[in-house]
């Protein structure tokens, strides 16, 4: 349902996400656990195109969603 393939997020010069991976099929359900500065509302961010700059593949259904508006 949803995937992501080597996912690197930057606010600035400041590189926040390395190479993250994940797949996630259809009801599925998946935590994001970790302490506080660790990435988990960069990862939602970067996921939704809502924040930091990314590159990597992100796809929906098998269709790419990260150059999407």
């Amino acid at each position: 349902m949803i995937s992501a393939h080597s996912i690197n997020a930057y606010y600035g010069p400041s590189h926040i996400l390395y190479d993250l991976s994940f797949s996630m099929g259809e009801k599925e359900r998946v935590a994001i656990v970790g302490r506080n500065g660790a990435g988990k509302s960069t990862l939602l961010k970067s996921l939704m195109n809502a924040g930091p700059s990314v590159r990597g593949d992100i796809a929906f259904d098998g269709k790419p969603i990260n150059r999407l508006p």
